[in-house]
């Protein structure tokens, strides 16, 4: 459980910082560009994260609802 979380997040913060130079904690990228000017990396910022959720929905929601055979009744959906 949580110890693998903190190894996620420790390669994270290791790899993906220097790597991509951007920061796990979006208020640090977004309010120094938005002062800055603001480019076209900071739709990545507002808009993925909500693309991401409706994705992630409706997957949810097939896996969970979809069944076999085509029933109608599926009492989730």
């Amino acid at each position: 459980g949580w110890v693998a979380f903190d190894i996620r997040l420790g390669l994270c913060g290791v790899v993906g910082g220097p790597l991509t130079g951007v920061y796990m904690n979006p208020a640090r990228s977004l309010v120094p560009a938005i002062f800055n000017g603001l480019d076209s990396s900071i739709a990545l910022y507002l808009f993925v994260p909500v693309l991401g959720t409706i994705i992630g929905g409706k997957i949810y929601e097939w896996i969970r609802c979809h069944r076999e055979g085509g029933e109608s009744e599926h009492g989730c959906c």
